[in-house]
């Protein structure tokens, strides 16, 4: 193999291009990172060969939803997804992201960030060099440094709320003028490359806080679409996940607004099977296929493998709804008096009470 930088031949493989069209058997050339010939029997010149007999010859694949926002600085590799195919990937889902934030609120945001994603927050916050207040200063630094992947941004709704309104963010919606400076904001946002904003009306703080986004009135979300319809910018949510009717009326609510300013599409975070509940699945199927009619540009997320939920005595998102359990995890608890509390019936009765009155 003689091939130099971007001159690579690839033969044998079955290649699967992505359009939907069905798999077949050809060589691929590549030059200067492009690919310039798809056929039969190609013959190599100067160019590193690849026998690819036995795999498939795809793009690359784009992880819609992860949270490699914190994780890119200690490894901007992005290990090991890389060698899964995986070349594209979005950052600033549920809600949460890197940017806007001010100077004097990276301690909550870690602390947000890092107890809803289960991450190491003194790692968060000593790796992320927090150079930025503004989205526009954070793409700034993500553009100026060198990723293993493509890298696609949305902009966190809370962020947005609290870097305009304040603390106030966590319990009311935004007066008119607060609103139009969200939207300003945003509209910034898309224009130094965010893909668009991200929304949540389910997660919660360690102390069982909604998250600032869940307070936003119609008003604000009429500003924000108009700017993602001008902007090109899609929007991400994840509903209210804990009661079924909830989750479809915030749905529905989001595919009016989609249908209403030219199709702005609408991702929602995924639907999930419960065991207990055989029904739940087909239902969300069948809200979104009602929502698709009504002529928004509305998709629903959807893994290939299953949901793996890790459990700590330290910090742990998963008990938000047990509130025996979630006092007892949360980070400020002393390892002793988390100790205490196992071993006293009293706490137990309650903790077995909490857990038993989740649906």
């Amino acid at each position: 193999m003689s091939g130099v930088g971007g001159f690579v031949l690839i033969k044998g493989g079955v290649i699967v291009d992505g359009t939907g069209s069905a798999a077949y058997e050809a060589d691929v050339r590549v030059a200067n990172g492009r690919i310039v010939e798809i056929g039969a029997n190609l013959s190599a010149t100067d160019e590193a060969v690849y026998d690819a007999q036995g795999c498939y010859v795809t793009p690359g694949f784009i992880d819609s939803h992860t949270h490699y926002d914190a994780a890119l600085f200690w490894d901007p590799s992005c290990d090991p997804i890389v060698q899964h195919g995986v070349t594209t990937i979005v950052i600033g889902n549920c809600g949460l992201s890197l940017a806007p934030v001010r100077k004097d609120n990276v301690d909550g945001l870690v602390q947000l960030f890092s107890y809803i994603e289960d991450l190491p927050g003194d790692v968060f916050k000593s790796e992320v060099p927090w150079t930025w207040e503004t989205f526009p200063e954070y793409a700034q630094e993500m553009k100026r440094r060198q990723w293993g992947v493509n890298i696609a941004s949305l902009v966190s709704h809370s962020l947005l709320r609290v870097f305009e309104i304040g603390e106030e963010a966590w319990r009311r919606a935004s007066t008119a003028d607060e609103a139009s400076r969200i939207a300003l904001a945003y509209a910034d946002a898309l224009k130094a490359g965010a893909f668009g904003f991200s929304t949540s009306r389910f997660d919660r703080s360690p102390a069982g806080d909604l998250v600032p986004s869940y307070y936003s009135d119609a008003a604000e979300f009429e500003a924000l679409f108009a700017e993602s319809e001008k902007g090109k910018g899609i929007v991400q949510i994840i509903p209210d996940m804990g009661d079924l009717d909830q989750q479809v009326k915030d749905l529905k609510e989001m595919g009016d607004y989609s249908a209403r300013y030219g199709g702005v599409p609408v991702i929602s975070n995924g639907i999930f099977d419960r065991p207990d509940d055989p029904a739940y699945a087909p239902r969300l199927v069948n809200a979104g296929k009602e929502i698709q009619t009504s002529g928004a540009n509305f998709h629903f997320l959807a893994s290939p493998r299953s949901i793996e939920l890790g459990i700590n005595f330290n910090q742990c998102f998963n008990f938000i709804y047990v509130p025996a359990w979630n006092d007892l995890v949360q980070p400020s608890v002393p390892a002793e008096e988390k100790k205490r509390r196992l071993a006293d019936p009293e706490w137990r009765a309650k903790a077995r009470a909490d857990w038993e009155a989740v649906k």
